[in-house]
């Protein structure tokens, strides 16, 4: 269990995270993030928000750096599909190439953007579907995995929120 290479992250934030990582055709992929977090009490409840980081691709042989995409309202969730990597943030669903790390499609999804982000956005993709939550509009959206099209929304009841899903 020798070390083969790492990264030494420089940032100011106070709490980074590496909970996504893949691997795809020689790069390891990872939402290197949030580069800004921030706590406020509205309406006497406590919000947490985050901004900021960058998915970074790695190659897997030396840990150097294949390409990095800034991702400015940072990363809700994040899923890999063949040679995509599919991203919630906020409101928009990104579809990045993970072997150049380019932007192939954004999907403005039209939600609300949630004040406490904390789980307040979903993904799940298969192979024809993208699934996307929002807590702030209650709601699933369901997009055509190969067209990027909205098929359906699904508006839970007021008082109701769809938070987390099992396929």
């Amino acid at each position: 269990l020798n070390i083969l290479w790492q990264y030494n992250i420089d940032s100011p934030a106070s709490y980074l995270s590496l909970e996504y990582a893949f691997i795809d055709d020689g790069l390891f992929i990872t939402f290197i993030g949030p580069a800004e977090t921030n706590a406020q009490v509205i309406n006497g409840i406590a919000e947490e928000g985050f901004s900021g980081g960058e998915l970074m691709g790695f190659n897997d042989v030396d840990g150097s750096v294949a390409w990095r995409l800034t991702i400015p309202n940072a990363v809700d969730a994040i899923k890999q599909v063949g040679q995509q990597v599919i991203i919630a943030s906020l409101a928009q669903v990104l579809i990045v190439n993970a072997q150049t790390g380019k932007i192939e499609h954004t999907i403005e999804t039209a939600t609300a953007t949630p004040t406490y982000r904390v789980l307040a956005v979903g993904l799940h993709v298969d192979d024809n579907y993208i699934y996307y939550t929002n807590t702030a509009d209650r709601c699933l959206c369901i997009y055509d995995n190969s067209t990027y099209q909205l098929v359906n929304k699904l508006v839970a009841p007021k008082g109701h929120s769809i938070r987390h899903y099992d396929f």
